[in-house]
């Protein structure tokens, strides 16, 4: 999905483990990020892509620099 990101990014790692009950929320949350970001709305941080390994889920994201 992402062949080069020219600005900052964010990457969650989640561990499998902690996710051996609720591995089906994960991803529905995946899938309403996905949604989220097609809206492009300032408010909403964008998914940019999601990578998973034998042990993690990795999710790439917008990162907002600003402070509030």
């Amino acid at each position: 999905m992402i062949s080069k990101l020219n600005q900052t990014c964010a990457v969650k790692s989640i561990n499998k483990k902690a996710l051996a009950k609720s591995h089906a929320l994960l991803g529905k949350e995946i899938k309403i990020l996905k949604e989220l970001t097609e809206l492009h709305h300032e408010n909403v941080v964008a998914l940019f892509d999601c990578k998973e390994t034998s042990m993690y889920v990795y999710l790439v994201m917008e990162a907002h620099t600003e402070v509030c």
